[in-house]
């Protein structure tokens, strides 16, 4: 039997260095994997490309459904988000530069691209981001959609509306103390 000696320092090393990109699903994690040691930053595999396309099925029910409501949109963002961090392709909805044409990782974007198109083709239902999203049936560009959903929700007179129905809610609500009795009963 083969022991695998590690020393803090090499733990520490891969914590510091390798983790947070394997988290990201940044791409040194094929790189780790099959050769055991990362290489050159940033430079993306086809090994990757193909690992990214084997983990599509697992992941679009994990998106919550968008009814287009103003008040859904800051959870349904947050949501979302926190999903595509999870899944790996978080630069889709953020402001990441987009890889040069022909690049490998230009390819693994344009799949992570049009694979969130998909997800929320399926997953937007109605109201305003419904339109956005039936706006890039074409193009399948789930990105431009993402950043039109941003303009819309979060212009300043759909920010109003939103901070109106928050406040309408929080007047509504009522404080009711619970006592540690009643925590046991539960």
């Amino acid at each position: 039997m083969t022991w695998l000696t590690l020393t803090s320092d090499d733990f520490n090393n891969f914590r510091e260095n390798q983790l947070p990109d394997i988290v990201r699903g940044g791409s040194s994690i094929s790189n780790i994997l099959s050769s055991g040691e990362p290489t050159a930053e940033g430079i993306i595999t086809s090994s990757e490309v193909q690992s990214f396309k084997k983990s599509i099925v697992k992941s679009n029910t994990d998106f919550p459904e968008f009814n287009g409501h103003v008040s859904k949109w800051m959870i349904t963002k947050k949501n979302y988000k926190a999903v595509a961090a999870n899944h790996g392709f978080s630069r889709i909805l953020d402001n990441s530069p987009v890889p040069p044409l022909g690049s490998r990782d230009r390819e693994l974007f344009d799949l992570q691209n049009g694979y969130f198109y998909n997800i929320l083709k399926v997953k937007v239902k109605a109201g305003k981001a419904k339109v956005i999203v039936n706006q890039h049936a074409i193009d399948l560009d789930g990105r431009r959609a993402w950043k039109k959903f941003i303009e819309y929700y979060e212009q300043k007179g759909v920010v109003s509306l939103n901070k109106a129905h928050f406040f309408e809610m929080l007047s509504s609500m009522r404080l009711s103390v619970i006592t540690l009795r009643d925590i046991w009963r539960i």
